[in-house]
């Protein structure tokens, strides 16, 4: 705790009034550093600055129950005080094993941005409720964008999208959707796949690659359960899904392809049983044509053609729910795009309490202001979109 606390008053009160400084002389956006700066003091824990409460405005918080093609969508509504008309921004969390209020980044996080004078829309869809991806889920977040878009009290041109993980992915492909996709201001993704096929190939082998490298890879245990979850699901017999769902909760280890009645069954148990020999690729493309289809359908690979936005996009190197080299081929893909910029942390997850990851090791105080000065520039990039 005390190397905490060393850390942040180091990097308050020495590091972060020069690096201030300088980007205001350099880029002259005051609006942003002074957003980028007051968010920073609260996404970064170890001790609280109460002198900056009062820069705050307050926010107010609304419950939605909304209709829509025949079902209730709940989501969080952060609204800040005032008459003037807000910038705003929808935030997915995607599979996560937050419940809804239950989790105090979350809260912090969307009560600072408000507070800022930015509204924020949390929504809580299937995806949450079944911890796989629900495809149906994108159309959901392009209706909210469009509802929040035509909101009293919020500007319009500068509404922007972003999530975490699998929830950053799916709001990627609801923004490149012709019917909203010139509206998006920005999109800001933390750590999402950006093929569903090779997302699944790593957690499957338990290797992560990039440009022809291969790497020893150990997923986090929530992540591999959601894969292996998102492959059962999609089997249609009944019989041969409850036999797959033993298997993959250890319950039926002895299950052979001959127990199983359809082929689209025997391939995902080939799939999920060795895949460190079967060659996945392969397997993969005997999937049934719904299946693959509907992996692609949540792949931002299938969609990049469709953005027409600014596009921020973070990832740390040491992630265990989703590899970083995920994030550098969507960064790749888009690099004939101006709009996009793009931050790496090195074993800086842990720090600001997203993914954490309970092997990893602290990091010194250089270390620490290095990182800190990557995701302030990233935070101050993602403020200008909203100035």
């Amino acid at each position: 705790m005390i190397a905490i606390i060393l850390k942040r008053v180091i990097f308050d009160l020495i590091v972060l009034p020069i690096f201030l400084t300088l980007l205001v002389i350099i880029f002259l956006d005051e609006k942003a550093v002074y957003r980028s700066t007051l968010l920073i003091t609260e996404l970064l824990p170890g001790i609280s600055l109460p002198l900056l409460d009062g820069l705050y405005s307050s926010s107010v918080h609304q419950t939605l129950e909304l209709e829509f093609e025949n079902k209730i969508i709940q989501a969080d509504l952060y609204m800040p005080s005032g008459n003037q008309d807000s910038p705003a921004f929808i935030f997915f969390l995607g599979v996560s094993p937050v419940e809804r209020g239950s989790d105090p980044r979350v809260d912090n996080l969307v009560n600072t941005l408000a507070g800022l004078g930015i509204a924020v829309l949390v929504p809580w869809l299937e995806t949450q409720e079944k911890e796989v991806v629900v495809k149906d889920d994108i159309e959901s977040l392009i209706y909210l964008f469009e509802y929040l878009s035509g909101m009293d009290g919020i500007d319009n041109t500068k509404v922007g999208m972003g999530g975490i993980c699998t929830g950053a992915s799916m709001v990627a492909v609801a923004a490149s959707d012709d019917r909203i996709n010139q509206k998006v201001k920005f999109l800001n993704l933390f750590a999402g796949y950006y093929n569903a096929f090779d997302f699944m190939e790593s957690v499957l082998t338990e290797q992560r690659f990039y440009d022809g490298r291969f790497q020893d890879w150990k997923p986090d245990s929530l992540t591999k359960n959601v894969v292996l979850r998102q492959l059962v699901e999609s089997i249609s017999n009944s019989q041969d899904k409850d036999y797959l769902i033993r298997l993959i909760s250890n319950k039926g280890a002895n299950i052979q392809n001959e127990f199983l009645i359809t082929d689209e069954a025997k391939v995902i148990h080939l799939i999920i049983s060795d895949p460190y020999t079967n060659d996945l690729d392969d397997l993969f493309q005997q999937l049934p044509p719904e299946t693959i289809s509907y992996l692609n359908g949540i792949s931002p690979s299938s969609f990049t053609k469709g953005l027409k936005t600014n596009i921020l996009i973070m990832h740390d190197r040491n992630d265990k729910l989703v590899p970083v080299e995920e994030s550098r081929r969507f960064t790749d893909s888009l690099k004939s795009q101006e709009s996009i910029y793009y931050t790496e942390f090195s074993s800086f997850q842990n720090q600001i309490q997203v993914h954490k990851d309970e092997d990893s090791k602290n990091i010194s105080i250089v270390d620490y202001v290095r990182e800190a000065l990557k995701l302030l520039t990233h935070l101050y990039e993602t403020m200008k979109q909203v100035s």
